[in-house]
């Protein structure tokens, strides 16, 4: 009895196992590389968005140009969607999901000639219609390999690849997804005459006392991207040079003695001078004995948005958060930064023209030589009109407790915007706190 009941159980156990190494050499065969596939898709489809920050400077492209442009692409994708899986099953997966990759990575490649909004239309549109099907054609492909009864658990495992590429994604494209100080140790970067130069992707760690960490001199179209300054002098100092743009900067502990233009025992994190054209954008810092904190002196259309900076053991008497048109300049603009105690003052406009305070949060708390949190005040001997300190949210106490949160001097005309910004507003300090 048991030889017949061995005789009848052992093919039905060896087919089983043929059929599962079957599928398994199948789903090693198959899986990575669409995992793989898919992760690279998403990531196409996605960066867009991390590709506006500087795209739409350089383009100068409106939001409403971007958008358009970035929905045109599931426009694209939804119209084709239903034919490219129909000509999928006619003329073959290999075939049609190759050519769905070749033709992506034509169009993603032929758009860094965009220039015009047009040009910005069709390629995401034709984009668009390149990708479309893939998603819906891997599913329909793995039914040709898998029955019902396996199909569940290895679309499951190819289904995975939408979260990796999300993640993926935040973390490839986020300049601050790498911890704070841990990237490429990096001595002081010291340029003289330079051009078309990308500076990331360092860490400056205690370069010595008075060792500004990047200096640039008669420079032209330098980046500065994703760098950490750890217990420095100076983060950066640029003289006599043009479009200069600092992004995703990071710093802890400006300590000084680095303060070339004054020799003041203090430092900066970013200053300007002589500059025209530049952007210091998304950049975000906690402490130091800082002078200002970005400083734009004798420069011109310079753009210092979407900061955060917080002050801690600052000593000055005469430093600020971010001080435009010091000096004079014109065609400045500080916006929707966020300032919590970074000076004796928050944010400044000491002169210039057409120089402009939009959407930023200044938040001082009573100590020792705070002074006031916003002022408009000529300070140099040239001419200065044209200002705009409009929508801002100040809350500022004076060493002595008092309330201060702004002062117009009146001695550069009329300055737009006064009447929209919310002085003495309500503001939660520990909801500004920077986080590295």
């Amino acid at each position: 009895m048991s030889e017949k009941n061995a005789g009848i159980s052992t093919p039905r156990s060896t087919t089983k196992s043929l059929e599962e190494t079957a599928y398994a050499r199948v789903t090693w065969r198959l899986i990575p590389i669409l995992f793989f596939v898919y992760v690279v898709a998403y990531l196409d489809r996605v960066n867009v968005g991390f590709a506006k920050l500087q795209m739409v400077q350089d383009l100068q492209f409106s939001n409403t140009v971007y958008g358009l442009g970035a929905g045109l692409f599931f426009i694209g994708y939804f119209i084709f969607e239903v034919p490219s899986n129909i000509i999928l099953h006619r003329v073959g997966a290999r075939k049609w999901i190759a050519r769905i990759m070749l033709t992506w990575g034509i169009i993603s490649g032929l758009t860094m000639f965009v220039t015009t909004p047009m040009m910005f239309y069709t390629m995401r549109f034709l984009l668009g219609v390149a990708e479309a099907g893939f998603f819906p054609g891997i599913i329909l492909y793995l039914t040709y390999w898998y029955p019902a009864e396996y199909r569940a658990r290895f679309l499951a495992a190819f289904a995975i690849a939408v979260a990796t590429a999300t993640v993926m994604s935040l973390v490839s494209t986020d300049p601050f997804g790498v911890p704070f100080g841990t990237r490429p140790a990096s001595g002081p970067v010291h340029l003289v005459g330079c051009h078309d130069v990308v500076i990331e992707n360092r860490t400056f760690r205690q370069l010595g006392a008075g060792e500004i960490a990047i200096s640039l001199e008669n420079c032209q179209r330098v980046t500065v991207r994703a760098v950490d300054f750890v217990d420095i002098a100076e983060g950066i100092y640029a003289l006599n040079s043009s479009d200069i743009t600092i992004e995703y900067a990071r710093y802890s502990n400006i300590i000084g003695p680095a303060q070339p233009r004054t020799g003041a025992h203090v430092g900066n994190f970013v200053q300007f001078n002589n500059v025209t054209g530049g952007l210091i954008d998304h950049n975000k810092g906690i402490g130091g004995d800082t002078e200002d904190i970005v400083s734009v002196y004798s420069s011109s259309y310079i753009n210092v948005t979407n900061n955060q900076f917080q002050g801690t053991n600052w000593t000055s008497t005469s430093g600020s958060g971010i001080a435009l048109c010091d000096g004079g300049g014109s065609n400045n603009v500080a916006q929707r930064n966020t300032l919590l105690n970074p000076g004796q003052v928050g944010a400044f406009i000491a002169g210039g023209t057409n120089c402009k305070l939009l959407d930023n949060i200044i938040y001082g708390a009573q100590r020792p030589s705070s002074n006031i949190g916003l002022y408009a005040w000529n300070q140099s001997s040239s001419p200065c009109s044209g200002l705009e300190v409009a929508r801002n949210r100040v809350f500022w106490q004076r060493a002595d407790g008092v309330n201060k949160p702004a002062w117009n001097a009146g001695n550069c005309g009329t300055v737009a915007g006064w009447s929209t910004n919310q002085w003495n507003a309500v503001l939660d300090p520990l909801t500004l706190e920077v986080k590295l």
